[in-house]
């Protein structure tokens, strides 16, 4: 039984125990932790975390014995190369899947684009999220006059259809879960901004992303703005972001590394029949 959130590990638990199978907890967020160190299951067990900051705070809060976890990346499709910054004709575009909640920090990223535009940058900025923060933030863009630069909108299909031809993409606030969208933004070939701390391992510092030390109107305007007036060093970020993403990402190792676990796991509960000595 594999329970991949801490919300699922109450059922899967269940059914471990029911059905006498082993149980596979997925840590994708620090809740999880919190829920896989406090769980009382007794039966046969694994862990797999999706990065090494969330399997390093597993290790530090757990006393079970550290070979029952493991770092297993998840997978993602990566474009060939750095799409940002190639139509010169057109207004750079930026955008964000943070979820429009309180402490994700779009309002922060509201602000700095009010202060990009009072630079004198010209840009557009794509809030793709949705949550109970919209009409506060829809307040807030009016109030900054950006009704015409932000857009709020929710996109046709998946999200990484609107992450193609897209220049930047902005996480305004640190983490505390593995985000697939963030994952397929530095697969997508855009620059990547965001903030230091939280649960990725996949932002490498001017290698991957430029990360701010908070989420700050004026360190986002900063970082974004370092991005418009040097498209050749944001499609830099965008081909060591790919290149990282191809290495450390890719379905094929994510899927042969979890059915590694389930052998290993059904490993220990085989038999095998001896061979009889004849006389």
């Amino acid at each position: 039984v594999h329970a991949m959130s801490a919300n699922s590990y109450p059922v899967a638990e269940a059914a471990a125990t029911e059905f006498d199978a082993d149980l596979v907890y997925q840590i994708t967020a620090l809740e999880d932790i919190d829920a896989c160190v406090g769980s009382t299951h007794t039966g046969p067990k694994r862990v797999i975390c999706a990065s090494q900051p969330l399997l390093d705070r597993y290790l530090a809060a757990t006393r079970e014995p550290p070979e029952l976890a493991g770092l297993i990346r998840p997978g993602v499709v990566c474009t060939s190369e750095p799409t940002c910054f190639l139509e010169t004709d057109r207004d750079p575009t930026l955008l964000t899947t943070a979820d429009l909640v309180p402490h994700a920090g779009v309002d922060q990223l509201i602000q700095a684009v009010a202060l990009l535009r009072d630079r004198g940058h010209q840009l557009l900025a794509f809030l793709l999220g949705g949550g109970p923060e919209e009409h506060r933030l829809r307040e807030l863009c009016q109030r900054l006059k950006l009704a015409a630069t932000v857009v709020f909108a929710q996109p046709a299909g998946t999200a990484l259809k609107a992450m193609v031809g897209a220049d930047i993409f902005v996480q305004p606030g640190v983490e505390h879960a593995i985000s697939a969208r963030s994952l397929q933004a530095l697969g997508q070939g855009m620059a990547v901004v965001g903030v230091r701390g939280g649960v990725h391992d996949a932002y490498v510092p001017d290698e991957t992303a430029l990360l701010v030390e908070r989420s700050e109107a004026s360190l986002l305007a900063d970082a974004i703005e370092q991005l418009l007036k040097n498209h050749a060093r944001a499609q830099a970020l965008a081909e060591g972001a790919i290149a990282h993403m191809k290495k450390h990402h890719t379905m094929s190792a994510m899927a042969e590394k979890t059915g590694a676990v389930y052998r290993e796991m059904a490993l220990h509960r085989a038999t095998f029949p001896l061979p009889r000595r004849s006389g």
